[in-house]
């Protein structure tokens, strides 16, 4: 669910074949892949290459390459790994297990618990909400996920099976919890390993879909506003190779396309050249991708290839504006042409669209990011920053309209932003919101408390307070100030002010909502997360001293 301060409450289920997703603590003679990681199957967002960087517990130090995570620091006295930006990374110090995650600054922590075995039972965010995990010690992760309403959502199945003289296992199914309570299979997925544990494939595939059957061997959408659900479009095989630093150096994704009875993609194909942009498979009548790159390895040109006809020159009957290219390999009108400037450090100074329109690029050299943004039309956008250690953070920005946008951030912690302003000229401000953070506690701590957004002429401002308690995600009161406006019902009750609220689930489902009346309105959900109900409480409609229910 996305939150004001543009935060996410959202926890996925992980793929636990795909190595752990944050930073884990290892001995430095240790490769990582090995089998020598305990936190495989952590829900959280990957943040550095594994083979690349490893951390000593013995001396404290933190051995990381440079290139991937440059001013890293590791504090010994809380054992735990600070990014460049703040984020920080607590690690139980008796097993080496992550317990503790934050965001930029250290601010809206979210935690993990862990059975005797290291295995993951818990993860809950900033906002409460807790998703449980089944543990078989067989296994290397979660046979099945509980949501934080109590609903399990999710079966995960494993397949053993040995490379190297090495126990692995494989993903086999994810079953998830689908329409009627039954429950349906989201994927079958296979892996291949080599001989350093390292994925070489992934073969996902998923079956057919029958609107007349309602097949239940297939993986739904969440819903949308009208409940309809909609199977996975796609069936991919991907194999990749790696070189020397445990980088991606190829990938092939190759299926032969079709489409269902109801038109629905069941198959397509990807390819991913090398640098000399080598096709061997040119006759192939499908959707390509090409990716050219440099001898640093950085993408040159990308752009996606559409015809009809093996001359190369034809386009096909569904080839758009803005992607069709020639084949011809004198063509120089690429889909997306960036430009690399050694002399800034390889970042793109330039991109020419497939049109010919190009975009330039200047950046600050002080923090390596992009100062200002020369549009086709000859427009500029400008962005300012901050000169702070945790960061550097937005501060300033001038659009292609001249208007300008300020952001005022919070002097111990700089990645919230107390008051946005705006400006036509720079120098006179106008303040269009301003935001208050709860401090405690301290799994809460950066979470937004209260916005403030004034009315132009400052007579009448909108404020939104958030409470984060219970399985409630947030709880938003508005009401205006100084200014109170005076409502009559009809029994004779008066109402100085106009506040409403509303309450969310944790997965962004609307719970209720409340007008200035006090009307409320409920809502219920089946298992497909779809509305099934809706309840008019109207307390001021009275009955024989009873308020009237409306559903």
């Amino acid at each position: 669910m996305n939150m004001t301060n543009g935060t996410t409450s959202v926890m996925p289920i992980v793929d636990f074949n795909m190595g752990p997703a944050a930073p884990a603590r290892s001995d430095a003679h240790n490769m990582p892949g090995a089998g020598n990681v305990r936190n495989l199957g952590t829900p959280a967002n990957p943040l550095i290459k594994w083979g690349t960087s490893r951390i000593t517990t013995d001396s404290g130090s933190v051995l990381i390459d440079g290139v991937v995570a440059p001013n890293w620091t590791w504090n010994s006295a809380t054992n735990s790994l600070i990014t460049a930006d703040g984020r920080i990374y607590a690690f139980d110090d008796s097993n080496g297990l992550l317990t503790r995650m934050s965001g930029s600054d250290g601010l809206r922590v979210s935690t993990l618990a862990y059975d005797s075995q290291g295995h993951v039972t818990q993860a809950s965010d900033s906002y409460g909400n807790t998703w449980t995990y089944d543990v078989d010690t067989s296994v290397p992760g979660p046979t099945g996920v509980t949501d934080p309403d109590g609903t399990k959502r999710a079966e995960i199945s494993y397949q053993p099976y040995e490379t190297n003289g090495f126990g692995q296992y494989k993903t086999v199914k994810i079953m998830y919890l689908g329409p009627n309570n039954q429950w349906v299979e989201q994927q079958s997925t296979n892996y291949s390993y080599d001989n350093l544990s390292r994925i070489t494939s992934v073969v996902t595939s998923v079956p057919d879909y029958s609107e007349v059957t309602s097949t239940t061997n297939v993986t739904y959408y969440p819903t949308d506003q009208a409940g309809l659900t909609q199977p996975v479009q796609r069936v991919e095989n991907s194999k990749l190779k790696y070189d020397m630093t445990y980088s991606y150096s190829t990938e092939s994704i190759a299926t032969s396309g079709g489409t269902n009875t109801y038109g629905v993609v069941t198959q397509r194909r990807r390819a991913i050249y090398s640098s000399t942009g080598t096709d061997t498979d040119a006759s192939d009548q499908v959707t390509k991708y090409y990716y050219y790159r440099d001898d640093n390895g950085k993408n040159t040109y990308i752009f996606r290839i559409v015809k009809q006809i093996y001359n190369g020159s034809s386009w096909a009957d569904y080839a758009t504006t803005e992607y069709r290219v020639y084949l011809n390999a004198s063509d120089t009108r690429f889909t997306n042409a960036p430009t690399y400037d050694d002399n800034l450090k390889g970042r793109v100074w330039k991109t020419i669209d497939d049109k010919g329109n190009a975009t330039s690029y200047t950046y600050n050299m002080a923090n390596a990011l992009a100062d200002t943004i020369t549009l086709p039309t000859g427009d500029h956008v400008q962005y300012w920053y901050n000169n702070s250690n945790a960061g550097p953070y937005v501060v300033k920005v001038r659009d292609a309209r001249g208007t300008y946008t300020q952001y005022v951030r919070d002097i111990n912690h700089p990645s919230l932003v107390t008051e946005m302003q705006i400006s036509d000229d720079g120098a006179n401000w106008t303040t269009i919101m301003q935001t208050s953070y709860y401090s405690a506690p301290i799994q809460q701590e950066g979470l937004v408390y209260q916005v403030t957004v004034p009315d132009i002429d400052g007579s009448v401002d909108m404020v939104t307070t958030y409470d984060y308690s219970d399985i409630i995600d947030l709880t938003t009161y508005y009401r205006p100030s100084p200014t109170k406006e005076t409502y009559s019902w009809w029994n004779g009750t008066t109402y100085e002010d106009k506040s409403s609220a509303s309450s969310y689930y944790a997965d962004g489902r609307l719970r209720w909502s409340k007008d200035a009346l006090n009307r409320q309105t409920d809502y219920t959900y089946d298992s497909q997360l779809r509305l099934t109900l809706t309840v008019y409480k109207w307390e001021n409609d009275i009955v024989d001293g009873t308020p009237e229910v409306y559903s």
